[in-house]
């Protein structure tokens, strides 16, 4: 049976292996020595060997290489691989080479083609040290399991997620930069109207305890000024509603004094708009007209109130550059909202 030899290659398979050299070695083959016509790392040839040998005939061999201080002599195996019978030579190729003898062979033709003189301890060196290299693993080796696969691909999505999500928050914050204004600073608006003492004099209440709302013209209370004297009345000073409203709230309470222009009562009109206002800096001004859409964070709703500008305006007279001037921009639901939520906080969005 054949068996197939380590190699060294030199050369492209289609042309000789391994590089043959004229060394001062021997064999020994059945108790006979042999000088060697040539030795290569793969094998060897020998002239008038005197033996009818077979081809593919498997042999035990020594092979003697002479030294200047010494002889080494290696135990190997040899297949006959061709029989030159014009020029009386046999070829012989080496089989089940182990990786000592293979580092001897490499070390001692390498040595005679430079020309280096070798002694024992380069022998005991080549053979006492690894002189393999490993063989690199490829993929083919381990092949990949559906749960490495999973893994892997599971890292690139992850790593594929991450991005788009980094991308898509950045990209909305500079959209939200550029196509939306907002205003932390809102709050549920309706128009109320004060109703101011005329004169300083003790208040008496005209309405019932617990009245929450009251028509036009009707009575709210008396200013009573002065002294009763004999013949004489105090003068009474009525207080009229001027609109069918809802008591908000009193501020001066039944039989107390109050002064002239303090405030007596609050009131809301049944038709008061509820509108919310808020206020954004001055430098957003210009990104705003009226009739533009808003949508509205108010707490205690559930669902953002969505409207539109309806006015907007300066705050008084405008701060000194540097203080950070704000506008009042004021934003009419498109559904309208309970009383309840009067003067509730809220959160704004212009939409550009």
């Amino acid at each position: 049976m054949n068996k197939a030899a380590p190699k060294i290659v030199h050369e492209s398979e289609t042309q000789r292996q391994f590089i043959r050299l004229q060394l001062p070695a021997s064999i020994q083959l059945d108790g006979t020595s042999h000088t060697v016509k040539d030795l290569s790392s793969g094998g060897f040839s020998v002239r008038n060997p005197g033996h009818d040998f077979k081809k593919n005939q498997d042999s035990t061999i020594v092979l003697v290489l002479p030294f200047a201080d010494f002889a080494l002599d290696i135990d190997l195996k040899a297949e006959m691989v061709h029989h030159d019978k014009k020029a009386n030579v046999i070829g012989w190729r080496f089989v089940d080479l182990n990786a000592n003898q293979i580092s001897i062979l490499n070390h001692v033709i390498k040595a005679f083609m430079s020309g280096d003189l070798i002694g024992a301890n380069d022998i005991i060196n080549v053979v006492s040290r690894d002189n393999f290299v490993n063989v690199r693993k490829h993929n083919n080796d381990n092949p990949q399991t559906a749960t490495d696969n999973i893994k892997r691909y599971g890292l690139y999505a992850l790593a594929a997620a991450a991005i788009l999500l980094l991308g898509g928050f950045i990209v909305n914050n500079i959209l939200q930069q550029v196509l939306i204004v907002k205003s932390p600073y809102g709050q549920v608006h309706a128009s109320r109207v004060e109703m101011i003492s005329p004169s300083s004099g003790t208040f008496q209440s005209a309405l019932t305890e617990g009245s929450q709302a009251v028509k036009k013209g009707q009575d709210i209370g008396y200013v009573i000024t002065g002294r009763a004297t004999a013949g004489a009345a105090p003068t009474r000073v009525s207080i009229k509603s001027p609109c069918d409203c809802f008591v908000e709230e009193f501020h001066a309470n039944n039989g107390t004094y109050i002064l002239a222009d303090s405030k007596i009562t609050t009131l809301l009109p049944r038709n008061s708009k509820i509108t919310i206002k808020s206020f954004i800096p001055y430098e957003d001004i210009h990104k705003l007209n009226i009739g533009m859409p808003a949508v509205a964070m108010v707490t205690g709703v559930k669902e953002p109130v969505k409207g539109i500008i309806t006015d907007v305006n300066s705050m008084g007279d405008v701060p000194a550059a540097g203080l950070a001037p704000m506008a009042e921009v004021i934003v009419t639901p498109d559904n309208a909202l309970s009383n309840d939520y009067l003067d509730r906080p809220a959160f704004v969005e212009f939409h550009l």
